[in-house]
């Protein structure tokens, strides 16, 4: 006797949604359409992206990529990546959920190193992810000036935190 589930046949289409066959087939066709009229029109398409919003996402890619190097932590050893809405939040929140991301790195190294030295490297990773954002965007257009205006009201938030930091020390 035959096991049922290995001579099971495809899987029909679920809510008109068809299966990877149909999807190969009919991009595959559309590209010899495309290739048979070479001079086919061309269709526009417009992508937008806001300053402010490519800014949060680059600023917290290099920050946290800094905090993986200097945390010297293999391409095995990484944080979860949770659910964030970062688009709309105020500076302060966005730099809270960055600082919170290195901590969960930091957990992967909290045996090796001591305090000092991973608040140390959190805020080396800051600032070298803060300058790395600052060269990649473009200041000279609309988008590039809102993103670094962006990056730069999160290095001030980020200064006034460690100030407030230094007094409570003190």
């Amino acid at each position: 006797m035959g096991d049922s589930l290995s001579q099971a046949g495809s899987v029909p289409a679920i809510g008109q949604y068809p299966n990877s066959q149909d999807l190969q087939k009919r991009h595959s066709a559309s590209h010899s359409e495309q290739d048979a009229e070479p001079n086919a029109k061309a269709q526009d398409g417009v992508e937008l992206h806001s300053g402010a919003s490519l800014a949060r996402q680059l600023l917290r890619e290099r920050v946290l990529s800094r905090t993986r190097e200097l945390l010297e932590l293999t391409p095995g050893e990484f944080a979860p990546s949770l659910a964030e809405n970062v688009e709309a939040e105020p500076v302060s929140t966005f730099l809270g959920r960055l600082i919170g991301s290195q901590n969960q790195l930091a957990a992967l190294r909290v045996q090796q190193l001591s305090q000092s030295e991973m608040r140390s490297r959190f805020d080396m990773a800051l600032r070298d992810g803060i300058a790395e954002a600052m060269d990649m965007l473009a200041p000279d257009s609309r988008d590039g000036t809102a993103g670094c205006e962006f990056v730069a009201d999160v290095l001030a938030e980020y200064g006034r935190r460690i100030a407030e930091l230094a007094l409570d020390d003190d």
